[in-house]
């Protein structure tokens, strides 16, 4: 398969990857995250474990990338601003912004461009817990994908999901720390 046909759904996973980790930073002070808020666990900047960062396209091959992640919090810890930056074979960055909900819900846009399939843009919707989080994206092209993070001290894990033809393939998988 081709590199650019083994990326062509890229986009969506650029997309998850915002999703991923624009959820990540907010809220300061004990309080936010016993209320199920994981934002204070994630502020600052991030970075791939050495191999621990990889991508693959549904349909195509596993490739390992490094990323960058930094987290800003916006005023009253209930807003965040994300922005990502990969290299690998594939090129990506990606920008989101999330806020805060009642009841652990969390709400946002994103953008993302990578040198295979160009810009996309779209929203995303998910709940937190002090420790975990699960936010669905779209994008305006109408894909859909999932991502679910873990916090653990200074470590965390993601993991990307596209959906095609009605069934969620994962995508892609992040160990990050500061």
């Amino acid at each position: 398969m081709s590199g650019i046909g083994k990326v062509s759904s890229f986009g969506l996973i650029a997309a998850a990857f915002a999703a991923l980790v624009m959820v990540g930073a907010g809220a300061t002070g004990a309080s936010a995250a016993s209320k199920g808020n994981p934002f204070p666990k994630l502020k600052g900047n991030w970075k791939c474990v050495r191999g621990g960062c990889w991508i693959r396209p549904v349909g195509g091959s596993k490739e390992r990338v490094g990323c960058r992640v930094k987290y800003r919090v916006g005023k009253g810890g209930k807003s965040i601003r994300q922005s990502i930056n990969c290299r690998g074979s594939i090129k990506m960055t990606a920008n989101a912004k999330i806020k805060l909900r009642k009841r652990n819900r969390v709400s946002g846009s994103w953008t993302s461009y990578n040198n295979h399939t160009g810009r996309k843009s779209g929203g995303a919707s998910g709940t937190t817990t002090s420790s975990r989080l699960f936010v669905g994206i779209t994008s305006k092209d109408g894909s859909r994908g999932a991502m679910s993070a873990t916090v653990s001290g200074k470590r965390h894990k993601v993991k990307l999901y596209q959906t095609k033809n009605g069934k969620r393939h994962l995508v892609g998988s992040l160990s990050l720390k500061r």
